[in-house]
């Protein structure tokens, strides 16, 4: 359904005279053009245009933070 939308997104986007297509389709800035918003999964409520799917832990991310010691 996602890649049905993307590329209905696209077509319109180029039908309408839009430049750099592509940039702003990575932008996520596509869903503006399909009215195509993220629904929570346990409210069924609209999410934000902008959401991009939930924090993931990245591997290089330390575990610990550490604080300067004198200055």
């Amino acid at each position: 359904m996602r890649k049905m939308l993307r590329s209905i997104a696209k077509a319109r986007m180029a039908r309408k005279g839009y430049t750099r297509i592509n940039r702003r389709m990575s932008a996520g800035r596509w869903r503006r053009h399909v009215n195509a918003y993220p629904l929570n999964v346990e409210t069924g409520a609209r999410m934000s245009i902008d959401f991009c799917g939930r924090a993931k832990n990245n591997k290089r991310q330390g575990q610990f933070t550490y604080s300067r010691i004198g200055g």
